[in-house]
């Protein structure tokens, strides 16, 4: 549920607009200093909403704006004022302020609208929370598990798997399991940095005065995940000179802005993502062996996929109902999407499925709506899945149980399958289980 933190150093007026506040419904944080807003801001939501006084003890309103907008914090930013003259001063600094109001227009134009801005804050919130499929299939409650067990430990973790996967869906949730809230991760792709000198400016900033037109200090994205979580995409397509550039403040926990020979301290947690494991990188010569053991202490791995077949229809379901509720896929579709490699996994899905619902004219889609793509390789996967699955007859289903004792998921191991497809295949030839 998203909150208010209100921010004045007026004690009285500050537990006003609070107790008001609370009184609507809403949920209310009062600060009294910059420092204390910090803090508050620190631990905020990104659906919690602002509302700061100008001027404050320590500080002002827009000193606490400019800190946010530089540490990557974009909550709805409302700015309070006393003094009406400050208007064309507060137009020409908005720095990303919804806008600014006046204190004495609180009781007729804040109150009337706050409750609208908050019901939107939390309507985007539950949407957004629905956007991820939480994956059924045996590997990913595997997967799942061992982010509970990371979540709270500073080990940096490296997910891997093919493009379009859902690894980045897969940091949101370690972050998020670890209490951090998914604001605070700041992303560096790492294949956009084609060479120390771009790197440097997009991970550590620059000082005032470092170059001709450096009119202002600008923090970089090492700065910006100070306190919270600084995520590596796509960390195997990091030039070598840039991994030399990173490493020293990934061992020592410093560096230096350019433009300034001061050393700034850092604390972050590091997670990054890579299409290939960290090991074979390194094998290939596109890593250091240094680097490779400064980002990875733990690993993920997310398989494909044409591998968790068990999450296919349910996630094909999800993505249909962000089109319409009574659409549904026939059985024939079922069986098609099942079959398909996918090799563009979960993406590919999403999009075969919105052309799918585009294709259809009535509730029910058919194989001929999904429009799935051939090619030499997913032939040449389907052919050895079918090989395999023609192989995985009744009785050597049968015979693996039995030699099992039952066991399901030793049964799987056998027949080299994930324990998800055997059940599938079990009830396809029905075969009774109990899970």
């Amino acid at each position: 549920m998203s909150k208010v933190i209100v921010v004045d150093d007026n004690r009285n007026y500050l537990s006003t607009v609070c107790e008001e506040l609370r009184e609507m419904g809403i949920k209310t944080v009062g600060c009294e200093t910059l420092t204390n807003a910090k803090w508050q801001v620190e631990r905020a939501g990104q659906y919690d909403i602002l509302l700061v006084d100008l001027v404050l003890g320590d500080g002002s309103g827009i000193d606490l704006l400019q800190w946010m907008r530089q540490n990557g914090r974009h909550q709805p930013f409302y700015l309070m004022t006393g003094n009406p003259s400050v208007r064309s001063c507060v137009e020409t600094m908005r720095l990303g302020a919804v806008n600014y109001i006046e204190k004495d227009d609180l009781e007729r134009e804040f109150y009337s609208i706050v409750k609208n801005i908050v019901a939107e804050q939390e309507l985007m919130e539950i949407r957004n929370s629905r956007l991820v499929f939480k994956r059924q299939s045996e590997q990913f409650q595997e997967i799942y598990a061992k982010i509970r067990h990371i979540a709270n430990t500073n080990i940096r973790v490296t997910i891997t798997g093919e493009r379009g996967t859902g690894r980045s869906h897969l940091v949101e949730d370690l972050v998020t399991a670890s209490g951090i809230s998914k604001d605070r991760i700041v992303s560096v792709s790492c294949g956009m940095l084609h060479s120390a000198a771009s790197a440097s400016e997009e991970l550590f900033g620059h000082q005032r005065g470092a170059f001709s037109s450096a009119s202002r200090t600008v923090n970089g994205k090492v700065e910006q995940a100070n306190g919270g979580v600084l995520y590596l995409e796509n960390v195997d397509l990091m030039p070598l000179e840039v991994q030399e550039l990173l490493a020293p403040v990934l061992k020592e926990g410093r560096y230096t802005r350019p433009g300034s020979e001061k050393y700034r301290d850092v604390r972050f947690w590091l997670v990054s993502s890579s299409t290939i494991p960290l090991d074979k990188a390194v094998e290939r010569g596109m890593m250091t062996y240094e680097f490779c053991t400064l980002c990875c202490e733990r690993t993920i791995n997310v398989p494909p996929l044409r591998e968790t077949i068990a999450d296919i229809v349910p996630l094909a379901e999800f993505f249909l109902e962000h089109y319409s509720k009574t659409c549904k896929f026939s059985g024939e579709a079922k069986d098609a999407m099942r079959l398909h490699p996918w090799l563009g996994n979960v993406r590919e899905l999403r999009n075969v499925v919105k052309v799918a619902f585009d294709n259809s004219h009535d509730d029910v889609i058919m194989p001929e709506h999904l429009n799935l793509r051939k090619s030499e390789e997913a032939d040449n996967l389907v052919r050895n899945r079918k090989l395999h699955d023609e192989e995985l007859d009744r009785e050597t289903i049968l015979e693996a149980l039995a030699n099992s004792n039952n066991n399901k998921k030793l049964a799987a191991k056998m027949l080299d399958i994930s324990r998800s497809d055997l059940y599938y295949k079990m009830k396809a030839m029905g075969i009774s289980y109990k899970k």
